[in-house]
């Protein structure tokens, strides 16, 4: 009788723990969310912003932080939140702007908007008001493409997944998280 007494809480204490492990979301697992994951964990989608280990290229953030005669180009910069930096440089050219950049009036390099032909990735929008919003650096200047917000896989298009409050391209994973210096 003793026996089957210590194995009827045994049993149940290893049923707590397995319930716990499911919900825990271990290193690899599928998520939606940050809560979704263990306490030591993050939910990451494949769309999330870069983690590059050093900081985004934002050298000016107009012409006046430039030498004489030089201009506050946008950039291409893989490191950026939203893939645009800055740095000065010559007057541009037609073609002397990086891909998804064009040659602006004012002889600067800035992002094509996605309403005048930048295409935006699957899981994104265009948004003309913010393709067309020069104000602050020149590095915060996008193309327009914003992320599509969300709360449940049923916001987002056929396919795609709500993963931290956006729509992406998959469900997302819980990783560990390392700090970069």
């Amino acid at each position: 009788m003793i026996a089957r007494a210590y194995h009827v809480p045994h049993r149940l204490h290893l049923l707590g723990c397995l319930i716990l492990v499911a919900c825990s979301g271990a290193n690899g697992d599928t998520c939606h969310r940050n809560g979704d994951c263990a306490s030591d964990l993050a939910c990451v989608g494949p769309d999330e912003g870069p983690a590059c280990g050093i900081p985004p290229r934002q050298e000016c953030q107009n012409d006046q932080n430039c030498a004489t005669g030089e201009h506050c180009n946008a950039i291409a910069d893989a490191c950026s939140a939203t893939g645009v930096g800055s740095m000065c440089g010559a007057a541009c050219t037609a073609n002397s702007c990086d891909p998804g950049f064009r040659c602006n009036t004012s002889s600067a390099c800035e992002p094509i908007p996605c309403d005048q032909g930048t295409t935006c990735l699957p899981y994104q929008q265009c948004s003309p008001t913010a393709a067309h919003d020069l104000s602050g650096p020149v590095y915060a200047h996008t193309d327009g493409c914003v992320n599509v917000s969300c709360s449940s896989d049923a916001g987002c298009s056929a396919g795609q997944a709500c993963v931290n409050s956006f729509c992406q391209t998959a469900i997302g994973q819980c990783v560990v998280v390392m700090a970069v210096p």
